[in-house]
């Protein structure tokens, strides 16, 4: 039997990764140029790469958050037999508030209040005597205390121009997966996702001053991604300097990730005796301000080259994989774990390539609310990409299938045929307005979680 670790690099865009993700590419059998995500946020898009199909299908989107909606049975997770599957993440869609631990054995969120997993999460505390307090009677007490520390320097360094002492989760998911790995007796499945890639950004300790402009004293949540997205043309230059900054954070987040996935994935192997194949990937991409990307920032409200175009590498495969030049979906994740397992020769992007989001509702700020609330698809064809969305826009868009992640609109207004519809399974607007219908109707979540929401960009 075989073991998978798939790490999802949240927010990794497949042109920065090749440029910055050299180890982790020397490591790998296969490296797939064309893949493409299923949308352009975490929650639908971890949704549709763990079930293999798009966001109609499986119902996971803005207007539902809870993973547990769908049953185990029809996810990846709980198709593999005797294979213990366990989730170790720093995204907080992930996480028990949401119902992603539905789908798995067990599983270990990780948060900026929670380095030590034992201890208690320092997020939950009202303050630094309350923390102390709830540390004291807790059942690990020093790392109780010790997250709390670690947690307000690095709050500290958001106000100072100091480097944060800690990354956002990526050491303390490695640990916790080496742990993980080495207790187990049995073959594993394992996703772990990993932060650094998704803003906010600013500077770490252990990323690399030298090779980057990285000041301590900026912080991405100065840069208002929102009025740079809403400003025309012209006025975006005004932001250049932001969106230099920016791309060099990224990049260097990138850059840190590397070198961190590298170490894990060969402990994680000297660990399992190489009966293990790892999977890496992304769930989604960055728009980084560039004319390929329509000039827009962050990740939500668009289906961009930049969004969909992601990394996947496959280290360690025991069978043969082919199709590496063709696009293809993440959804099929699903069946290409199967075929490893079972030990079956697999051929990627047999099946037709799309992508959709059915809104942005968590964007209550936007001045334009109505533009990026709306539903937007794709599907590829022959080296383009047809997109149209619920306020009437469309286009044909040229694409680099196997090459960097660009495009160029070839025609607005196109006439998008009834076969590339039909690779959907609800029309778009009908779907958008049942969604409108039934708004506010899945609950809300935590404070602690909205706010954690508010810093990376939803809210």
């Amino acid at each position: 039997m075989t073991s998978v670790v798939v790490i999802c690099l949240d927010s990794v865009r497949k042109d920065y990764f090749d440029r910055y993700a050299d180890e982790i590419q020397s490591m790998s059998d296969f490296s797939m140029s064309g893949s493409r995500a299923a949308s352009c946020w975490s929650v639908p898009s971890h949704a549709s790469f763990l079930t293999g199909v798009l966001p109609t299908e499986h119902g996971i989107h803005t207007d539902n958050l809870d993973f547990s909606t769908v049953p185990r049975q029809d996810v990846l997770t709980g198709q593999l037999g005797d294979h213990h599957s366990t989730y170790i993440s720093a995204n907080q869609f992930t996480t028990p508030e949401f119902g992603f631990d539905a789908w798995f054995d067990s599983g270990y969120p990780i948060s900026e209040g929670r380095y030590f997993h034992e201890g208690i999460d320092a997020t939950n505390s009202t303050g630094i005597r309350d923390h102390i307090h709830r540390s004291l009677r807790s059942d690990h007490k020093n790392k109780s205390i010790l997250n709390g520390m670690f947690s307000k320097l690095s709050n500290m360094a958001g106000e100072w121009p100091i480097a944060a002492p800690l990354d956002d989760g990526c050491k303390s998911i490695s640990k916790r997966a080496i742990s993980v790995a080495s207790e187990q007796n049995d073959d594993i499945f394992m996703f772990i996702n990993m932060m650094e890639g998704h803003l906010p950004h600013r500077l770490f300790r252990g990323m690399d001053q030298e090779q980057f402009d990285l000041s301590p004293t900026w912080h991405s949540n100065s840069f208002d991604h929102w009025e740079y997205n809403e400003s025309n043309e012209e006025k975006k230059g005004d932001f250049r300097e932001e969106v230099d900054k920016f791309r060099d954070f990224y990049s260097a987040s990138i850059e840190y990730l590397d070198r961190q996935v590298a170490k894990l994935i060969e402990s994680l192997q000297d660990t399992l005796e190489d009966n293990l194949v790892t999977i890496v990937m992304a769930d989604h991409g960055e728009n980084l301000g560039g004319e390929d990307d329509r000039y827009l920032m962050e990740h939500t409200g668009a289906l961009t080259e930049g969004v969909l175009h992601v990394p996947f590498e496959v280290v360690n495969s025991p069978i043969e994989i082919s199709g590496t030049d063709s696009p293809f979906s993440l959804c099929e994740l699903p069946d290409l774990i199967t075929a490893i397992i079972e030990g079956e020769d697999y051929t990627l992007g047999e099946r037709p390539v799309s992508a959709e989001v059915l809104g942005e509702g968590l964007h209550l700020d936007s001045k334009e609310s109505d533009y990026w609330n709306r539903a937007i698809r794709c599907t590829y064809v022959d080296g383009e990409r047809f997109e149209w969305d619920t306020l009437g826009n469309s286009y044909r868009v040229a694409v680099t299938t196997n090459g960097p992640s660009t495009e160029s609109i070839i025609e607005e207004g196109v006439t998008v045929g009834e076969d590339l519809k039909n690779r959907f399974n609800a029309d778009l607007q009908s779907y958008k307005d049942e969604l409108s219908e039934n708004s506010g109707k899945s609950g809300g979540v935590s404070e602690t979680t909205e706010s954690r929401l508010r810093e990376l960009g939803y809210l």
